[in-house]
């Protein structure tokens, strides 16, 4: 309290030093003249060009490339870092070698794999039957599998072969073989009588075997069997059983002491299958090599994978142990010799030692001031269309808000206050207006101080954030909710941005931590200041309406103390003019506000009003001058005012006082000086007299609210109404207001004239709802 009494007592001091120093009206002339407008405009250029333009006027003369004057020495010995150098070690500590690791859901799915291979084996070997097909004393084993898969050409020539060996052509080893084996069986059924001379007990089940193996073979052609995607081939059904069996229970053992063992991605199939061979050779038979070698292709997929976590890890660590590259300087050493090209490590020496005379670059300055007059122009001209009630104070804000972040740029803050700046301009003006300025600052920080992207487009995210929701806020707890968004969103910007140039994950970590905290405490700084700049400039913003229309105001308690029936007005009105508002799309909060306001002029004598008479003799019956009466009505107003401005009301709501009444006729009073003058013609009537000051609404906030004022006075003087003499009376109000140009600065057509009067005859009879009546 004792802070806002003393800068108040300070703000009126200045004005009456401004005020006996500069008379108004040469103030006045002075803003209105075309030199001084474009003094003033120069002068604003130029100092966000000294602002903006850092790099440009402190820029070294002798740099990288240029040829030296004279030859420069060192003043002292010194140990110098030089960071190109460092930056190369880290990046080659960088280039560490990837972490692997056994990737577990692969090496499941390798399992499950090599499972569903082997059983879609066993089940297709299931088809061949039992094996050997007849007795080993009848035939061999061997001899028995040559003719399960022989061709019929070849088993006819078996056949053949029984009756006249001699006649058929050169036999291979097996057919020889199997037709002796049939002749001695055959010898030996032939000298015990009853047995099977013919040996059908022999072939018969020699051809059935056949044929199941000729179904085996074509179910393998065919795939019907295969989930795994594995083709599976005659070497399956060749194999004898003592070799299927020791390869069904060897190979998934083999397989999980390959996949412990780990398979790499990127290796050519024949070194999987060397390694796979050396696993197989000393646990399966060598008729099984191909086939098992096979299925451990098709069924293991490469399970080591890179350690991304641990790669970076050890990659951080290995940055953070290299020492910086220094560049140990001798006093009086020559840095450059004259007349030589300076190279980047000498200028970087120039540098250290502030030898590299650094002065104005007048040129480029100057290229910098154009570019920067030619942007604030463009933005004039925007801010114009975006918010074209804007004045002169307004853009001496914005320029302030712009200039501090150049200025906190200066002294070394590591994030840039976007986010406040979107946040004050978004709630005292427009998100528009906001978002525009955002992306002006963050555009010139870059071209004039040299900053990197990953802060500007960090702090650009959390300003346009913070721009487009500011004008949402109606409490403080959407404000908090704002800053935590904005500091979220500004560290998840310069996170990404971060992992994109390849920074370390300690740096990002603590990098992406500080901007998200710095997100949240320029908005929470911008919430603290921006009740001085409220005052300051006299803004408003829709926390401070809200806050202002609270009914625990000392100003509002004295109204509805003071002047009760006024306040019972007031509410009235606030609920015809908010709901015309809202339907109009207006600013709700400040119609309310302003409307609560409207008449705290009347406080200065109550009974001057009929609503405060509370059925007492009328003040004006007693003082029978209508000229004095309508002094007293007037007054309102300009007390209204000035209580306003004591009160430290911002000008947003100060016009409705003067404005919800405009310029109109005190009508009661002027006919009663009209009956005087029939009476005494030599009384003189001036409309002046009877008329309010004015202006007349020039928005239409002001204006629904001089539409509510009328409506409501008259309607509570119609006794019994119908929705239709009431909407006759609204209507009638409406053309008077029109035809007497009293609405012709607010804005308003005959559209919203129309829409505005279904909203108050509904309103109306909301309120004024018929009743039951009650027997006595």
């Amino acid at each position: 309290m004792i802070i806002k009494l003393i800068s108040r007592a300070i703000q009126t001091q200045v004005e009456n030093r401004l005020n006996a120093l500069l008379p108004k009206q040469f103030v006045k002339s002075l803003r209105q003249s075309p030199i001084s407008r474009t003094a003033i405009g120069i002068t604003i250029v130029l100092i966000m060009s000294m602002a903006f333009g850092e790099k440009f006027y402190a820029q070294p003369q002798l740099q990288a490339g240029d040829i030296a004057p004279q030859t420069i020495v060192a003043p002292k010995a010194e140990q110098v870092e030089d960071p190109v150098a460092t930056a190369l070690k880290k990046q080659a500590a960088r280039q560490v070698f990837p972490v692997f690791m056994v990737d577990e859901p692969k090496t499941s799915t390798s399992q499950a794999q090599l499972r569903q291979v082997l059983k879609e084996s066993s089940q297709l070997r299931q088809k061949l039957g039992e094996f050997p097909i007849v007795p080993s004393y009848i035939l061999s084993q061997d001899v028995q599998q040559a003719l399960r898969r022989a061709s019929p050409e070849a088993w006819q020539q078996v056949i053949q072969g029984l009756d006249n060996p001699l006649q058929l052509s050169p036999l291979a080893d097996w057919q020889r073989k199997a037709i002796a084996q049939l002749q001695q069986r055959r010898e030996q059924l032939t000298r015990n009588p009853g047995q099977d001379p013919d040996l059908r007990s022999v072939f018969e089940p020699l051809i059935n075997a056949r044929q199941r193996y000729q179904d085996a073979l074509a179910t393998t052609k065919e795939q019907s069997l295969s989930q795994s995607g594995f083709e599976h081939s005659a070497v399956l059904l060749d194999l004898s059983e003592a070799d299927w069996q020791i390869l069904k229970r060897e190979l998934p053992s083999l397989a999980d002491r390959i996949l412990t063992q780990g398979l790499s991605v990127g290796l050519p199939q024949e070194t999987h299958k060397k390694a796979f061979l050396m696993h197989i050779q000393a646990s399966l038979p060598k008729s099984t090599h191909q086939l098992a070698v096979r299925i451990l292709l098709e069924s293991l997929e490469p399970n080591i994978v890179a350690d991304i976590d641990q790669t970076q890890q050890r990659a951080d660590e290995a940055v953070r142990n290299v020492t910086p590259a220094v560049i140990n300087v001798k006093a009086n050493q020559i840095i450059v010799e004259a007349n030589t090209t300076i190279q980047p490590q000498q200028a970087l020496l120039l540098e250290h030692f502030k030898l590299d005379r650094r002065t104005v670059n007048l040129r480029k300055f100057l290229q910098f001031t154009l570019l920067m007059g030619g942007c604030l122009a463009i933005f004039y001209i925007l801010a114009k269309r975006i918010y074209p009630i804007i004045a002169t104070q307004d853009y001496a804000l914005i320029f302030l808000l712009m200039l501090s972040a150049a200025i906190l740029n200066m002294v070394g803050v590591p994030s840039i206050n976007l986010p406040m700046i979107g946040l004050l301009l978004g709630s005292f003006y427009s998100p528009l207006l906001a978002i525009l300025t955002v992306f002006g600052v963050s555009s010139l920080l870059p071209i004039g101080m040299g900053l990197t992207l990953k802060p500007i487009l960090a702090s650009l995210a959390g300003g346009v954030l913070a721009a487009a929701y500011s004008s949402q806020l109606r409490s403080r707890e959407d404000s908090v909710l704002l800053g935590i968004l904005v500091g979220v969103t500004q560290s998840t910007v310069y996170f990404m941005l971060g992992w994109l140039t390849q920074m370390t994950w300690a740096e990002l970590a603590r990098l992406t931590a500080l901007y998200g905290a710095l997100g949240l405490a320029w908005c929470i700084l911008a919430i603290g200041i921006s009740p001085y700049l409220e005052r300051t400039f006299d803004l408003v913003t829709t926390i401070r309406l809200v806050e202002l229309a609270n009914l625990n105001r000392p100003l509002l308690k004295r109204l509805a103390a003071d002047t009760p029936g006024t306040f019972q007005h007031t509410l009235a009105v606030a609920n015809l003019a908010e709901a015309a508002g809202k339907e109009l799309n207006c600013n709700v909060e400040l119609i309310r506000t302003g409307t609560l306001y409207h008449d705290i002029g009347k406080m200065h004598d109550p009974l001057g009003f009929i609503e405060n008479q509370m059925g007492r003799e009328n003040k004006h019956d007693i003082i029978d001058d209508p000229w004095i009466s309508a002094e007293i009505i007037k007054k309102h107003v300009t007390e209204g005012i000035v209580m306003a401005k004591r009160s430290g009301l911002p000008r947003a709501v100060r016009v409705f006082i003067p404005e919800h009444q405009g310029a109109q006729l005190i009508s009661y009073f002027h006919h009663k000086a009209l009956q005087r003058q029939t009476q005494d013609p030599s009384i003189t009537i001036q409309d002046s007299d009877f008329r309010y000051a004015g202006p007349n609404p020039r928005s239409r906030e002001t204006g629904i609210v001089m539409l509510a004022d009328s409506c409501e006075a008259a309607l509570r003087t119609i006794k019994d109404a119908t929705p239709e003499v009431a909407a006759n009376m609204i209507q009638k109000i409406f053309r008077a207001r029109w035809k007497e140009g009293a609405l012709s600065e607010s804005g308003l057509s005959r559209r919203d004239l129309d829409r505005i009067a279904e909203i108050f005859l509904q309103v109306w009879q909301q309120s004024n709802h018929q009743r039951i009546a009650y027997p006595q």
